[in-house]
């Protein structure tokens, strides 16, 4: 019975020790990273829910009288769904949005301007005054302002 001897070189071995070292320190190093991300995504969830519920009351002090104009661009895609422009339109009056600016780039909202404010029962369009400056933001954009409540 003859036994062959492998003689190890103690540098590789301390080199391949070192290497697993490294190795457990990075899978440790990312358990830990994870478990953060996890539990900071369930706090956020966690908040979501209590402010939905109304437990948490940071979202109800939201001071919209001081809001002049909010102005939206909507897609053309999305601005040939006329219902679901009329249904943007009757949230932002629930939540006390008083003047709303539509754009989009191929003027589909001109073109169903009066379908919209005949389903809103608030709406009345409203000229911008000379005085305030306006800003044109797209190139060939159309802006629908309606005025949502009296």
């Amino acid at each position: 019975m003859s036994f062959n001897v492998v003689n190890v070189d103690p540098a590789l071995w301390l080199l391949q020790i070192g290497n697993l070292g490294l190795l457990l320190l990075w899978h440790i190093l990312h358990f830990f990273v994870s478990i953060w991300y996890f539990l900071l995504g369930l706090a956020y969830v966690l908040q979501s829910y209590l402010i939905s519920g109304g437990v948490l009351k940071s979202y109800k002090a939201l001071n919209l009288g001081k809001l002049r104009y909010l102005a939206i661009v909507i897609e053309s895609e999305e601005a040939y769904q006329t219902l679901k422009v009329i249904e943007l339109l009757q949230w932002l009056e629930a939540i006390g949005v008083k003047r709303v600016c539509l754009y989009d780039t191929e003027g589909v909202l001109k073109k169903s301007k009066e379908a919209i404010l005949n389903k809103l029962k608030n709406a009345s369009e409203f000229k911008v005054l000379s005085s305030v400056p306006t800003v044109k933001l797209l190139s060939g954009s159309t802006i629908l302002h309606r005025k949502l409540t009296n």
